[in-house]
């Protein structure tokens, strides 16, 4: 289990009766897939924040990882170049909102910006000390930046298909 390098943050303490779910269609991805992509509860109230952290073994090998990786990718290129959804559907982006409309804002930020999976590593590998999980770190670390990379050359193609329309 990693102990360094930037968390990946999974909302799940919340009250449902005080929450909606605001959920991006993909038909690409989700019509023939059981992937739930996108689909992000937007909550009117409190939120928790579990004490120790939760394990999420969702792979089963390195081909399951790169498998899933591969269509979560997809679905990132298509939100913001045919599906032009850059920004939220209900929830806004704000620097100084609710810490899910800073989260937001943050994320719209990092896709803004040229260089991301190089940023990506040296942030959560360098700044918030990724290199300390040894090897294991190393590997996660590069795996995430190449997911930025995959996203940013899927985004490329589709403007180029969707220009030649």
């Amino acid at each position: 289990m990693l102990k360094h390098g930037a968390p990946i943050w999974k909302l799940i303490l919340f009250e449902h009766k005080k929450t909606i779910i605001e959920n991006r269609e993909i038909p690409e991805i989700t019509a023939h897939l059981d992937v739930e992509l996108h689909s992000h509860p937007i909550v009117d109230g409190k939120i928790g924040k579990l004490q120790s952290p939760m394990i999420h073994n969702d792979y089963e090998n390195l081909s399951h990882f790169f498998h899933k990786h591969n269509i979560y990718s997809d679905g990132e290129a298509l939100l913001r170049t045919k599906y032009n959804i850059i920004h939220g559907d209900r929830l806004k982006a704000n620097l100084f909102g609710s810490t899910l409309e800073r989260r937001r804002w943050l994320k719209n930020f990092f896709l803004s910006i040229p260089g991301k999976p190089l940023i990506w590593f040296l942030y959560s590998y360098i700044l918030k000390g990724g290199f300390l999980d040894g090897y294991q770190g190393l590997v996660f670390n590069i795996l995430k930046s190449f997911y930025w990379y995959q996203i940013s050359l899927k985004e490329y193609e589709i403007k180029c298909f969707l220009n030649k329309k």
